[in-house]
């Protein structure tokens, strides 16, 4: 599917907030009701949250594609955050000039995307992804 449609930084800005709230929300129903043994309870508020993360990751591609840019940078940003996964706290003592480069490129990274999305202006005019929002 290709999502051939872009969103203003604002709008965006809003719609992410409400989402984190939505997802909080529906984590804080889902703990709850995993703690009390509630299988089927716990498993539709975890549905829930991944229909919430579904919903962020398209409008996040149609913010990047008012940036006239591809969708294909949040498989990046996935790989990046996949990768701060690592342990670092333990190799850090045995590698700290590695590990250090490492953290600061990834933390690089990040900032750039999060001020890329919510911080610049999309590009003017109709681009290859559609029309100005």
């Amino acid at each position: 599917m290709i999502i051939a449609r872009r969103v203003a930084r604002r709008p965006f800005a809003r719609r992410i907030v409400g989402l984190f709230a939505l997802g909080y929300a529906l984590l804080c129903g889902l703990v709850p009701a995993a703690g009390a043994g509630s299988r089927g309870l716990a498993a539709v508020f975890g549905l829930c949250i991944l229909g919430v993360l579904v919903v962020g990751v398209v409008q996040a591609i149609a913010r990047l594609h008012d940036r006239d840019r591809t969708g294909w940078w949040l498989g990046l940003y996935a790989g990046v955050s996949v990768l701060d996964l690592l342990p670092t706290d333990t190799a850090f003592d045995a590698y700290p000039i590695p590990v250090g480069a490492y953290v600061l490129a990834t933390l690089t990274f990040e900032i750039w995307l999060l001020l890329d999305l919510f911080g610049r202006p999309g590009t003017p005019g109709p681009n290859r992804f559609g029309p100005a929002p």
